[in-house]
């Protein structure tokens, strides 16, 4: 298991090219050879997805999981597999479903079937499609929650990121959803969670946790990551979402991380 970087976390220095050619270099030097590309510039309307390639290529960087728009997912199945297979990623990421989808059954089994669909040209191609979740799929649609109803109804191929820090902040436990979705993780998020907050974040805002760097709040990574490498998980992604200084936190992530694993051992 090798531990990347999901570039959403460095999204606003990666808007065009030059953006890229500067932010790469850095993700490199602090250690990473795998991320994940998605919140930068769009390819191939923003960036040529050769151009791209050649950055990562020439930064040393593999692209494992994008996540990309559902429509083009849905309706330009085969052009956007051949891009991935041109950027020699192999995952094909959605990042959410549409917010009907998770109030209206009829809705939710129309965007499985889309799933479905799609994911069948995308493995004809040699790729695969990955779901990432949020807290909203820990809630019910109907009689049964979200997650279940993709676990049972999502094509066998179909993936799941699943994210660390919203399993948590949906009041469950990472640690026991790696193990129910074994098998099907080869991209998980990590992002720490604490309920350590100030008084306008617990008053006001109502929040039931915040993001924070990795080994800055209270989820236990040395058992998720043990429980991750059994369950098959290939690369663990930092993704900070909302970090103020994105670098900082990352480069803070990264000393947490290699702290706990000084010889790797665990992955």
């Amino acid at each position: 298991m090798e531990i990347g970087v999901q570039l959403y976390t460095l999204r606003k220095y990666g808007k065009n090219t030059s953006d890229l050619a500067v932010m790469l270099p850095r993700v490199r030097e602090m250690g990473y050879s795998v991320v994940q590309y998605s919140g930068c510039a769009l390819f191939p309307s923003e960036i040529p997805t050769e151009e791209l390639k050649k950055l990562m290529d020439d930064n040393g960087l593999t692209v494992t999981l994008t996540h990309v728009q559902a429509d083009r997912i849905f309706n330009d199945t085969q052009r956007l597999c051949e891009e991935h297979l041109s950027l020699g990623c192999p995952t094909i990421g959605l990042g959410s479903m549409p917010g009907e989808a998770r109030n209206n059954p009829d809705e939710l089994k129309k965007f499985i079937e889309k799933m479905n669909k799609a994911s069948e040209i995308i493995v004809q191609n040699g790729l695969r499609l990955a779901y990432h979740n949020h807290d909203g799929e820990f809630k019910k649609c109907g009689n049964e929650m979200i997650f279940e109803t993709l676990l049972r109804d999502f094509a066998p191929d179909i993936l799941f990121t699943m994210d660390t820090y919203w399993v948590r902040f949906a009041g469950y436990d990472p640690i026991e959803w790696i193990k129910k979705l074994s098998g099907r993780i080869k991209d998980l998020h990590i992002k720490d969670w604490t309920d350590q907050m100030n008084f306008i974040e617990k008053i006001f805002l109502r929040q039931k946790g915040k993001m924070c760097p990795v080994g800055a709040g209270k989820l236990d990574f040395k058992a998720i990551f043990a429980v991750a490498k059994e369950s098959g998980v290939q690369n663990a992604l930092i993704e900070l979402d909302n970090a103020k200084k994105p670098y900082e936190a990352l480069q803070q992530s990264t000393d947490y991380l290699n702290k706990l694993f000084p010889d790797k051992s665990v992955l």
